[in-house]
């Protein structure tokens, strides 16, 4: 639902009181870090701001901007009400209703729809699946590997779509395929304005996979790029079934805390334009051509015999 005003708090975050508990209790190990226990019984300004810092920094969903001290000193200028609500959340040490506040949500959280169409959608995608097109669907994807493997100078690549009406049931058809051990990284990068639809845009890869660039050839090297860094990621991670089933979980924190592994990832990624010449007869530069490449380097400053 779009909030109505700024107090407005988050009506599903997809956490459940065990995740809760456990961000409290890391918010609460930064605090002691900083020597909150030596505040006076009524924290100053500067040490609510200390509160908040820790509050976003130990939950990836929040909105990211605010990780920046000074806006988080800007929000509370802005909304003086928040001071009293992190001070009680100090005392209490219980800081999900300020996790909860729409305001510190990214925008394409903030979903026009209400609680109940909230309720009803995420029940959809919990129940029981039944009938057996996910069977059938399976069996699809099996041929389509078999024909690509005998026959691959016929196919473009691995990949197939699936259109139907809104409704109908694709995106829950596709995240009950990890139930057959099948491997679902599923990502939604639908528009921003569109704050209708469920689930809800996944910003990272959305952004990433949707920012406008001048040729084919650079959006193919971002795409390149990307899919290097998801892999790099899931490398490094533990595929059991619990991680598989809460990447399928639409809105758990596991799901954010792995884009944002994939954002630092791909940020690693350097893209350089770069422009082929020689010198001529006479020590002359003469340009051949260009293009844009990935340099695994890492630097911007490099000889062209550090790229492969």
């Amino acid at each position: 639902m779009t909030p109505s005003s700024s107090r407005d708090l988050i009506q599903d975050d997809g956490s459940n009181d065990s995740d809760h508990r456990r961000i409290d209790e890391e918010v609460q190990q930064v605090l002691a870090k900083r020597r909150s226990a030596e505040w006076r019984a009524n924290p100053s300004f500067a040490d609510l701001v200390q509160v908040l810092n820790a509050i976003i920094e130990k939950d990836p969903r929040l909105d990211r901007k605010y990780a920046d001290y000074q806006n988080q000193v800007d929000l509370l200028e802005k909304h003086p009400w928040m001071e009293s609500e992190i001070e009680t959340a100090w005392k209490e040490k219980s800081y999900r209703n300020i996790r909860r506040l729409a305001i510190l949500h990214p925008t394409t959280v903030r979903q026009n729809l209400s609680p109940e169409q909230l309720s009803a959608l995420r029940g959809a995608l919990s129940r029981p699946f039944r009938g057996d097109a996910l069977d059938a669907f399976l069996n699809y994807l099996e041929e389509n590997d078999k024909a690509f493997n005998e026959y691959p100078q016929k196919y473009y690549a691995k990949f197939c779509s699936i259109v139907q009406s809104s409704g109908c049931g694709k995106t829950r058809l596709m995240l009950e395929l990890g139930e057959k051990n099948v491997f679902v990284l599923y990502m939604n990068i639908r528009s921003p304005e569109d704050t209708q639809g469920y689930p809800p845009r996944d910003d990272i890869p959305a952004n990433i996979l949707t920012a406008r660039y001048n040729t084919e050839q650079e959006y193919s090297m971002r795409c390149r790029a990307f899919f290097a860094a998801v892999f790099k990621v899931l490398g490094r991670l533990p595929w059991t079934l619990d991680w598989c089933r809460k990447m399928r979980d639409i809105g758990n924190i596991a799901r954010t805390e792995f884009f944002l592994e994939l954002e630092d990832e791909f940020g690693k990624s350097n893209v350089f334009v770069f422009v082929l010449a020689h010198r001529d007869h006479e020590g002359v530069l003469r340009e051949d051509g260009g293009g844009t490449y990935e340099c695994p380097v890492g630097e911007a400053e490099h000889t062209h015999g550090d790229c492969p």
